[in-house]
């Protein structure tokens, strides 16, 4: 019986199911300028940065509370995994392993808070970024994504057919930087925060 039991962890091991260890924790320096649409920078500006690996990332909990410099800018460091995965670029049957790293920073939108969420991809070619917006779910969790209906080209409060129409999420990614190895990264990001419009 033992013997059958021995050679049962090697294979519950490589399926997944029984635990292999924390991931491995990296130093992860986050720096983030926040901007208005003529660049000039926002300064005073309360906000709430948190790294995507880090524990319940996209609870109000989660992260650091921050106010931003005369620049505009907020910094931290962590320590949390950085994680890989594969992508596809120019050829859907050719995917990339890269590294991933996901940055929230917690603002505004029409009043309402709302988690604008960096993915960062850094290959050998450059670093790939894209930036979404949550809003609280059901459970208070930032896990909710703005509607966006194609035919109008505008987003919505989820929940909300009815609600205001947003002419954008409210900010976009001005640049995006990512770069490292050997369990020390770096991230550079520059938001630009819009002026709340809505149809």
């Amino acid at each position: 019986m033992l013997g059958k039991v021995k050679n049962l962890i090697p294979a519950l091991v490589a399926a997944g199911t029984l635990p292999t260890g924390a991931a491995h924790a990296d130093r992860i320096d986050v720096a983030v300028q926040l901007v208005r649409h003529d660049g000039t920078p926002i300064a005073e500006r309360p906000v709430r940065l948190v790294v995507g690996s880090e524990p319940e990332s996209r609870s109000r909990r989660a992260g650091e509370s921050l106010t931003t410099d005369a620049e505009g800018r907020v910094r931290r460091i962590v320590d949390a995994p950085v994680r890989s995965r594969r992508i596809t670029l120019d050829n859907a049957f050719i995917p990339h392993k890269v590294k991933s790293i996901a940055v929230g920073i917690e603002l505004d939108l029409a009043g309402r808070p709302v988690l604008y969420w960096a993915e960062l991809d850094s290959h050998r070619e450059g670093t790939l970024g894209r930036l979404v917006a949550y809003v609280p779910g059901r459970e208070g969790n930032f896990d909710a994504m703005l509607q966006f209906h194609p035919r109008e080209f505008v987003w919505s409060f989820p929940g909300e057919p009815d609600g205001p129409r947003l002419i954008s999420i409210g900010a976009e990614l001005r640049s995006h930087a990512m770069e490292g190895g050997d369990g020390s990264w770096r991230v550079d990001l520059v938001i630009e925060k819009h002026e709340f419009q809505m149809r």
